[in-house]
């Protein structure tokens, strides 16, 4: 730093003066050593604070708003596996390198700094994509510092931290898993509950426009034989009506009813599921036997007869009633507090492409009416209620084979 004070000719001055004069320069020089002083404390302690973050696990960094670029420690863009010299300084490099869940959690962070002029804490943890799409979970701290006359911001300061090894990002991602995983079973939900409404506001129309249709036809038709007809085809309408509401009902109940375990007469329970079923279309043609090694279990009657109802229906309503005999076989075993129940028919099989969305909510494998398209939903969510599982295997014209599994215990 130079000083310019002025040259002053200082021959024609008294005594008195010219001391006054040495003190006044004096004094001034001290003011410029201090000055000077203090400007390379300054630059030290900038040049102190820049290498702390170089050689730390941090990186630095400056976002300027009116030109959109940002100034980056080393630290920073070594933290992401890059060269200083290979990493971009502006907004738009580092916003394709965040993962796109931590992004719109990240930006809605800042938003909410700008719109509370700094109040609202600006941090967050998110994924980075480093170099060689290497995985980095970095900690991010931000501050506006300065504004413009409008309001808007125009520099924000703030440091990264790599915590990728850190106990607590273990726990974040665990978090993040069960948020994934809730977010998974939501839309889950949300799509089954768009394709339930559409689907059943089918299947209960349909009935009742079927119903109305041959009440109208009897009401012009005097012929009794005609009108006997007509009121069994309503009957068998209004039925298919009531069967679908049952349906609907079982799905409801089997996420709302609580678990309840008692012991259970397999014997007692498969007569009381085989004689409701005795009014389906192919019932009379269909062989049902059950051989169970296990007499009595442990474990939810409603689910477990529920289960076994949709099963058996299911294989009685796909029966080939043109072969010579058709058949229904049940076997019971259990090992280990485990409970196993095989459902073997000879029925029409399901295709191997219509195998995987069986189980789904309204998914008919036919056109056959018979079918809700609810039964081995029904099954499978009921199963999931017990911790239970269902396999399927099937070949077309042969046959199909359940086989559920399901823990046995006084407390479920």
């Amino acid at each position: 730093m130079e000083n310019t004070i002025n040259k002053k000719d200082i021959r024609g001055l008294s005594k008195d003066e010219l001391i006054e004069e040495l003190n006044t320069t004096y004094q001034r020089e001290l003011l410029w050593k201090e000055k000077y002083e203090e400007l390379s404390q300054a630059q030290d302690n900038t040049n102190n604070f820049k290498s702390l973050f170089d050689q730390s696990a941090q990186g630095y960094w400056e976002w300027d708003f009116a030109t959109n670029t940002e100034f980056l420690t080393p630290s920073y863009t070594k933290m992401l596996g890059f060269e200083h010299h290979e990493f971009p300084n502006i907004q738009s490099a580092w916003k394709e390198m965040i993962h796109p869940d931590d992004l719109e959690e990240l930006m809605r962070s800042f938003e909410q700094h700008v719109a509370t002029k700094g109040k609202s804490s600006f941090h967050n943890i998110a994924r980075w994509k480093g170099k060689n799409d290497k995985t980095i979970w970095v900690y991010c701290k931000g501050q506006i510092i300065s504004w413009t006359d409008e309001g808007q911001p125009q520099k924000l300061i703030g440091y990264h931290v790599d915590i990728s090894d850190s106990k607590e990002l273990k726990k974040i991602k665990k978090e993040k898993v069960k948020l994934n995983q809730k977010n998974k079973e939501l839309h889950r939900v949300n799509e089954e509950i768009n394709r339930f409404m559409y689907s059943a506001s089918h299947d209960l129309k349909s009935p009742v426009v079927s119903a109305l249709g041959l009440l109208e036809l009897i009401s012009e038709n005097e012929n009794k034989k005609e009108q006997k007809n007509y009121l069994e085809l309503i009957s068998k309408s209004l039925h298919t009506l009531e069967h679908f509401i049952s349906k609907i009902i079982d799905t409801l109940k089997i996420q709302n009813i609580a678990l309840n375990s008692n012991k259970i007469n397999l014997n007692k329970l498969m007569s009381e599921v085989v004689n409701a079923l005795q009014f389906l279309p192919n019932f009379n043609k269909v062989d049902i036997q059950w051989v169970n090694e296990d007499f009595e279990w442990y474990s939810d009657e409603y689910r477990l007869k529920l289960i076994l109802s949709n099963l058996i229906s299911n294989s009685i309503k796909y029966a080939n009633v043109y072969q010579e005999e058709s058949y229904v076989r049940l076997k019971f075993t259990s090992k280990d507090n485990i409970g196993t129940v095989v459902i073997q028919d000879n029925g029409v099989g399901i295709k191997k492409t219509d195998q995987e969305s069986i189980f789904d909510m309204f998914y008919r494998a036919t056109d056959n009416n018979q079918g809700t398209g609810l039964g081995l939903y029904i099954v499978k969510e009921t199963l999931m209620t017990l911790n239970g599982k269902v396999d399927l295997e099937s070949e077309v014209n042969k046959g199909t084979k359940f086989t559920i599994t399901l823990p046995l215990s006084e407390k479920l």
